[in-house]
This record gives C-alpha cells, sequence and structure tokens, in this order.
C-alpha cells in the first residue's frame, strides 16, 4: 500500500523570501503538520542583500548551500510565503 506525501513541483523564482528567518506564521506552520518548532535561529543569511528593483537577492546563489537548493522541503516552509515559485500537490510514493 503506498503511502500519501507532497510532491513539490515548480521552480525558484528568485523570490529571496526563504533567506528571511521564519515568521512567527511560518514557525506555527511548521508546529501545525508535526514539526519541533525551534525559536532559536540566525538572523537571516549572510548572503542575502537587497537587489536594484528591492527584491532580497542572494550574493552567492550559484553556489549556495544545499540547505537553500532544497528549499522547500515541505509545504509548511511555503504556506506564508504565496511568491513562492514551487507548490505542492498531493502524491503517492512507495514506501509503506
Amino acid at each position: 500500500m503506498a503511502n500519501r506525501e507532497a510532491v513539490r513541483e515548480g521552480s525558484c523564482n528568485q523570490c529571496g523570501l526563504c533567506c528571511l528567518p521564519p515568521t512567527p506564521e511560518r514557525l506555527q506552520a511548521y508546529a501545525d503538520v508535526g514539526y519541533e518548532v525551534k525559536t532559536q535561529y540566525v538572523d537571516g543569511c549572510p548572503f542575502e542583500s537587497c537587489g536594484e528593483d528591492g527584491r532580497i537577492v542572494c550574493t552567492d546563489y550559484e553556489h549556495r548551500n544545499q540547505m537553500c537548493r532544497d528549499f522547500p522541503m515541505v509545504p509548511a516552509d511555503i504556506v506564508t510565503i504565496p511568491e513562492c515559485g514551487y507548490s505542492f500537490k498531493e502524491g503517492e510514493n512507495d514506501k509503506g
């Protein structure tokens, strides 16, 4: 029997909002889906900068770390970031 899980689709539109520290709403979204929420985190990314158009940009996007490449990993990552180019749909896997 297959388990249901969210499948990520879309692509990064470089909105930059994933670079910001999580808002209280995002932390609550993690808690709501069962993740242990730790409220201690670094205030933003050291590579975060403001672009000419006012958007947040990564100053080393091509060499960003794996955690940034994998974002968003779960639907809770983007529940308060409607600008994100990714979305999740319910899918199936063969674990189970």
